[in-house]
């Protein structure tokens, strides 16, 4: 069965699931059966002076398991389901391959901005 789900963690590395809900959260388009989530992330220091004050860092596509072996949420991690069309999970598993964009907070080139431009462009694609 085909599947994308929206997944994201706590960016603070140490958080308990209880904390992790307060803080900024990375954002990753996961494809297939509970496999490998890859995400936009700054290349050196996500959260530096650069790109706060809207300024751009070199982005990387980074790979993350949001579940366990045995098919669990690894703590901090929750994902929703976005697609279930296996035209947009190839075409998501295409893109995740690179090149990776700048990356910005302040610039639209956030985790978050670029899964969701992604997941839309799939779609968009997938449509027609």
């Amino acid at each position: 069965m085909s599947r994308v789900e929206f997944c994201s963690r706590p960016m603070r590395g140490s958080l308990t699931p209880d904390d992790a809900r307060d803080w900024p959260r990375h954002v990753s388009l996961l494809t297939g059966q509970r496999g490998s989530a890859i995400g936009l992330a700054a290349k050196v220091n996500h959260l530096g002076a650069l790109t706060l004050l809207g300024g751009s860092t070199e982005g990387q596509l980074s790979k993350e398991r949001p579940y366990d072996g045995n098919g669990h949420l690894r703590p901090g991690y929750t994902c929703e389901l976005a697609s279930q069309d296996p035209c947009v999970e190839r075409c998501v598993r295409e893109r995740s391959k690179g090149p990776a964009p700048r990356y910005s907070i302040s610039n639209g080139n956030s985790c978050a901005a670029w899964a969701k431009k992604t997941l839309q462009e799939c779609e968009k694609r997938c449509a027609g």
